[in-house]
C-alpha cells in the first residue's frame, strides 16, 4: 500500500513538470475593453485684467491632469450674478495633452455687477487620444467647477486740490480733495501730501491725513496753508482698502500755478496739449489785484522749449479789479515731444498814478503723445458671394501714434443673413506704434441682399483712457447660381479663392511694413 502511494505521487510529480515545460495555449492581449480614464482639473488662477465701470476681462488658466489627451476641448463660463458675457461662447481650447495649462479671456458686462460674483466653468471635449494604444478612446465628457470672481467693478478715487492758482509771497489756503467716483465703498484712506517749489505753514513735512470710510459719491477735502517761492507742485500719496479687502496705493503729481507780484495772472486752459498735432489753448489774463491797471501788455517767453506760441504778444488793454480777459493762442509741439514745458510771461502795465511797472510770472503747459488706433482697409472676398457661400473679411489696424497702446478688442457685427463661422472677436493685448496688424473673419452667407459688417475696436491709450474706433463695410450677397457645362464647379473654388485673397492681403501688409521699417531706419 505504501509503495502504491510512492507510485501515484511519482506520477502526479511527473505531470506537473511536463505541464510547467510547455503551456498548453499562448496568452492572448485584450482588445475589446479600456480602462476608464480619470480627467481632473484644477484653476490655476483667475485674474481680472480690466475692471472698468461697464466692463470688465477676466484671463483663467486651468490645468488638465489624466492619462490621455482632450480633443475638441472647449470652455464656458456660466455668470451667476447680474452680469453676462460679452465675447463668444464657447471658447475653443484644441487638443490639450495631460500636465498641460490652458489660458483664455472672457469680456464681461459688468455694469450692474456686484464685487463678488459666483459663476460656473465647463470644460467639455468631444473625444481623447491615447498614446499607448495610438488609437482614438471615443471618451467623449464634461466637467463643471465652482468659481467666483472678485473685483471692484468700476473703482475710481479721485484726488484733485483748489484753487490751482497760487499768490506768491503770501498764504494761500490750499484744498485737498478725495471724491470716491465709484461704485462700492472704501476704508482705511491714507494720504500724504509733500509739497515741492512752497513752504507748508503749521504743519510737518509730509502732511498725513486719514479718513476712515469714503462711500460711493462722497468727498472729504484736506486743508493745507501753503507759501509758494517757485513753480509749486503737490505729490500725493493715497493709499486704502478697496471692497474686496486689498490694499490699494498710487502716487500722483497736481501742479499749481503762481502769480509773480501781486496783481497780474496767467493761466491756460487746458494746460495738456497733444504732441503731433495744432493745439487751441486759451490764456486766462486776470487782475487779481485791488487797483484797475491799463495799457496791459503780455509778453510770452520760451528759452529751449520743444513747444511753439502763437501770437506770443497779447495786447489786453484795461484790466478792472477781478477781471478776466480770455485770448486763444495757437500752441505747436513736435511728434516727440512729452514732458511739460514752463512758459515765463512778462506783464507790462500802468497803473493810475501813470507809473509803467512790470511783472513775471511762469505757467506749465503738458505735452501728452497723441493716441490713435486707425482701421486702414476691411477686405471682403468674395466682395459679392454667393448664399450658401462663405464669406472671408480681414480687418487690417495700424497704432497710429507714438507710444503702445494697450487691451486691444476687435470685434465685428454682421447684419442678419450672416452667420459667423468662427469667434467673432479677437483680443490683441499691445500694439506697438507704426505696425500694421490683419485680423480675420469668417462668415457663411444664408440670405441674399445688401449685407453690413461692421469692425470695432476698442483700447486703451498709454494713459488709460478707454477709446473705441469702428469702421464699416457693404456686401452685395446675391442668389447662388446653377452649375454650367458637362464638369460642374468644384467645391473648393470658392474657399480657394478665399485663401488665395488672404494671402494677398497679408503679403500687402508684410510689404507696407518693409517700407514702413525701412523708413524708419533710414
Amino acid at each position: 500500500m505504501r509503495r502504491l502511494s510512492i507510485y501515484l505521487l511519482a506520477l502526479v510529480l511527473a505531470a506537473l513538470a511536463l505541464a510547467g515545460a510547455q503551456p498548453l495555449a499562448q496568452p492572448q492581449r485584450q482588445t475589446t475593453g479600456l480602462t476608464p480614464s480619470t480627467f481632473v482639473f484644477t484653476v490655476e488662477s483667475l485674474t481680472v485684467i480690466d475692471s472698468s465701470a461697464d466692463r470688465g476681462v477676466v484671463q483663467l488658466t486651468v490645468s488638465y491632469f489624466g492619462k490621455r489627451t482632450l480633443l475638441s476641448a472647449q470652455a464656458e463660463l456660466e455668470l451667476l450674478c447680474n452680469a453676462s458675457v460679452l465675447s463668444g461662447q464657447p471658447v475653443a481650447l484644441g487638443s490639450w495633452r495631460p500636465g498641460t495649462a490652458k489660458t483664455f479671456q472672457v469680456t464681461l458686462n459688468t455694469t450692474k455687477a456686484k464685487p463678488i460674483c459666483p459663476a460656473k466653468l465647463i470644460i467639455s471635449w468631444d473625444n481623447t487620444w491615447d498614446d499607448s494604444l495610438a488609437s482614438l478612446t471615443y471618451e467623449g465628457g464634461a466637467v463643471l467647477m465652482d468659481l467666483s470672481i472678485t473685483a471692484c467693478w468700476g473703482e475710481n478715487v479721485a484726488v484733485s486740490v483748489s484753487p490751482s492758482a497760487l499768490y506768491s509771497g503770501s498764504p494761500n489756503l490750499v484744498s485737498v480733495n478725495v471724491e470716491n467716483r465709484g461704485r462700492e465703498s472704501v476704508s482705511s484712506i491714507f494720504l500724504s501730501v509733500y509739497p515741492q517749489g512752497a513752504v507748508l505753514l503749521d504743519r510737518e513735512v509730509p502732511a498725513v491725513f486719514t479718513l476712515p470710510r469714503l462711500e460711493p459719491g462722497q468727498l472729504a477735502s484736506f486743508y493745507l496753508n501753503l507759501v509758494p517761492t517757485a513753480s509749486p507742485t503737490l505729490q500725493v500719496s493715497i493709499s486704502y482698502v478697496s471692497c474686496t479687502g486689498s490694499l490699494v496705493s498710487r502716487t500722483i503729481s497736481i501742479p499749481l500755478f503762481t502769480a509773480s507780484g501781486q496783481s497780474i495772472l496767467v493761466a491756460p486752459d487746458p494746460a495738456v496739449v497733444t504732441a503731433g498735432s495744432p493745439n487751441r489753448v486759451n490764456l486766462h489774463v486776470v487782475n487779481v489785484g485791488s487797483v484797475p491797471l491799463q495799457g496791459v501788455k503780455v509778453v510770452l517767453s520760451l528759452q529751449k522749449s520743444q513747444i511753439s506760441v502763437n501770437p506770443s504778444l497779447l495786447d489786453v488793454g484795461s484790466l478792472r479789479p477781478g477781471e478776466d480777459k480770455v485770448f486763444s493762442v495757437e500752441v505747436l509741439a513736435p511728434a516727440t515731444a512729452s514732458s511739460s514745458e514752463s512758459i515765463t510771461y512778462q506783464v507790462f502795465f500802468t497803473t493810475e498814478s501813470g507809473s509803467i511797472s512790470s511783472l513775471q510770472g511762469a505757467f506749465t503747459l503738458f505735452t501728452v503723445f497723441a493716441s490713435r488706433l486707425t482701421i486702414t482697409s476691411l477686405e471682403a472676398v468674395p466682395q459679392q458671394p454667393q448664399v450658401g457661400s462663405n464669406l472671408i473679411l480681414a480687418a487690417t489696424l495700424v497704432n497710429d501714434g507714438a507710444l503702445p497702446i494697450y487691451a486691444v478688442n476687435v470685434s465685428v457685427q454682421a447684419s442678419r443673413g450672416l452667420t459667423p463661422l468662427r469667434t467673432p472677436y479677437a483680443y490683441l493685448g499691445q500694439l506697438n506704434p507704426q505696425v500694421l496688424t490683419s485680423v480675420p473673419f469668417s462668415f457663411r452667407v444664408d440670405e441674399e441682399g445688401v449685407h453690413e459688417l461692421r469692425v470695432v475696436a476698442y483700447f486703451r491709450d498709454p494713459y488709460g483712457v478707454a477709446r473705441v474706433v469702428e469702421r464699416s463695410i457693404l456686401i452685395n450677397a446675391v442668389a447662388r447660381q446653377a452649375s454650367q457645362g458637362s464638369q460642374g464647379s468644384s467645391p473648393w473654388g470658392g474657399t480657394a479663392l478665399a485663401v488665395l485673397a488672404l494671402v494677398l492681403v497679408g503679403a500687402g501688409v508684410f510689404a507696407l511694413r518693409r517700407r514702413v521699417f525701412r523708413r524708419e531706419g533710414s
